[in-house]
């Protein structure tokens, strides 16, 4: 993301300019807007896939299988961090 493979996550989101609003939302403010935003880019990418199928399996079938098992794990995680951020917003 930097072109530094050496960058560290306090590197790249220690001087962010929307790190002190993220840093004000509550605990399930903020996982309910990474899922969705996780979300949204697993909808992205499916319709992407779905539109390039033929030319992704003839072209990287390998690649697409891997880009395939990715999708389905974020959707995974995304439908938890959903029921995690309604259980914290309903203070459980």
């Amino acid at each position: 993301m930097t072109g530094n493979p050496h960058t560290s996550i306090e590197e790249l989101i220690g001087n962010h300019p929307d790190r002190e609003n993220f840093e004000k939302m509550t605990d399930a403010e903020l996982l309910r807007l990474a899922a969705r935003e996780v979300a949204m880019a697993a909808v992205i990418t499916a319709r992407t896939i779905q539109a390039r199928a033929t030319s992704l399996v003839s072209i990287n079938t390998g690649g697409l299988a891997d880009l395939l098992k990715s999708l389905a794990t974020a959707l995974d995680a995304v439908g938890s961090a959903f029921v995690q951020a309604l259980t914290l917003r309903r203070g459980g």
